[in-house]
């Protein structure tokens, strides 16, 4: 905890939230309270999917009720519909970054005991090697074809939509707005499954958000959305490590202790 509490993006993270939160609260900076406080929330979110923090979905919800309400007041409607899904999906995200990895892990147990017939002794040592399955936290993978195939053509069918649909209600920017909606939900179902490949997608719709955001009168938004942009590119280059240091499973093994018995009655292990 204490490695944890020096380290300079802890420092810097915990340091700009507390200038921002109060300078808002306070009246000395020219942004919305919700505003700030989803900045806020949203750069820590973020910083703890870098770091593999299954705490990361916690503070997103928060930060999702945050940009709800920001976004219907500017009419980006896909926008505040993609937060009730980030809200339902990141339930799932928390199953999956806390036990979506199976493993068997070995158990020795202690044979020992004396099985007594009339007029015959025979005496039983040794162990015995026994397997269960057990739940542990996911690791760091890469997307397989086929779901990658299912993920895009998802994402595209819901993009297709969504413009449909607010072409219909007058949403200020249908084309990129839907966009970066198909964008973000491949994203984040990447990033729920913990797919290195969800990074690039977020970097993708992080590069129409910025300037998106600014031309929708939300500059702390679109500024927010830059950090992530940073964010998402030194994340990218995090995992990448962590997989090159982290080896997908453990060695296992299920075999079961083989006896032999000998002329004295004495069962050993072989």
């Amino acid at each position: 905890m204490k490695d944890f509490i020096k380290r300079k993006d802890t420092i810097l993270l915990t340091l700009g939230s507390l200038i921002l939160g109060v300078g808002t609260m306070l009246g000395w900076l020219p942004f919305s309270k919700v505003e700030a406080f989803a900045f806020i929330s949203g750069a820590i979110c973020v910083w703890l999917v870098v770091k593999e923090s299954v705490w990361n979905f916690p503070i997103g919800i928060i930060n999702n009720v945050l940009f709800i309400y920001l976004f219907v007041g500017a009419q980006l409607y896909a926008d505040a519909g993609l937060q009730v899904w980030y809200i339902l999906v990141s339930l799932f995200g928390i199953v999956v970054w806390m036990y979506g990895r199976r493993i068997k892990v070995i158990e020795e147990v202690d044979l020992s005991k004396q099985v007594v017939t009339p007029g015959i002794g025979y005496s039983v040592s040794g162990t015995i090697k026994k397997s269960r399955n057990k739940r542990a936290p996911k690791p760091i993978t890469k997307v397989s074809l086929r779901e990658a195939l299912i993920v895009l053509a998802l994402a595209g069918a819901a993009t297709y939509w969504m413009y449909e649909r607010l072409s219909g209600i007058e949403g200020t920017s249908p084309v990129w707005d839907s966009l970066t909606t198909g964008l973000s939900l491949a994203a984040f179902w990447g990033q729920c499954r913990k797919l290195l490949e969800s990074w690039y997608l977020w970097i993708a719709a992080d590069l129409i958000y910025i300037p998106l955001y600014f031309s929708r009168d939300l500059p702390l938004t679109g500024i927010l959305y830059g950090i992530f942009l940073a964010m998402c590119i030194a994340g990218l280059a995090e995992w990448k490590r962590r997989m090159r240091g982290t080896p997908l499973a453990p060695p296992t093994a299920t075999s079961d202790l083989t006896t032999k018995t000998s002329v004295d009655g004495q069962v050993k292990p072989a």
